[in-house]
């Protein structure tokens, strides 16, 4: 009698713990899928963040090659970060024309946090995201004047530090 006594006890119990289960699952959980989404979020700003690093620099490689224009420089840009589904803000070249004279190039591409963002964030102070990459134009190392002649360097000279 004491033992079907004790498991009556047992499943009254039982029944009782139910509803608290359900509600221990219901707050527990709610924090587990905030922290969670925010990490997704952060994981996308970190993401988009080296996405444009990487555009700008590919961008800016493709600039210093004698030949290309800032044209294309740019449709480098947008192609790459639409490639990561990034959608950029602006993307700027430096100088606005290349020639034989060029010796840097920079591109700069800029993006907004919000639209490249998949939900409203305000976890980020800074609602833009900036990379700029500059590198020496392919023909830098020869513009060294020749003492011989009055004429920029041609390919027999040895590149040189600037």
């Amino acid at each position: 009698m004491k033992t079907s006594n004790l498991t009556a006890r047992a499943r009254l119990a039982e029944r009782k713990r139910r509803g608290a289960f359900t509600v221990e699952f219901a707050v527990v959980s709610s924090i587990f899928f905030v922290v969670l989404l925010a990490c997704f979020e952060f994981s996308r700003i970190f993401f988009a963040r080296h996405t444009i690093e990487q555009a700008s620099y590919e961008a800016a490689r493709l600039g210093i090659i004698q030949g290309n224009t800032v044209s294309e420089v740019e449709q480098r840009a947008t192609k790459l970060m639409a490639a990561a589904g990034i959608k950029p803000l602006s993307v700027s070249v430096s100088p606005v024309t290349f020639n034989e004279l060029t010796e840097e190039v920079s591109v700069t591409i800029v993006c907004n946090v919000a639209e490249n963002s998949w939900i409203p964030s305000r976890f980020f102070l800074n609602p833009t995201i900036t990379a700029t990459t500059t590198l020496d134009h392919e023909n830098k190392s020869y513009l060294l004047i020749d003492d011989t002649d009055d004429e920029v360097g041609d390919n027999d000279h040895e590149p040189i530090d600037i």
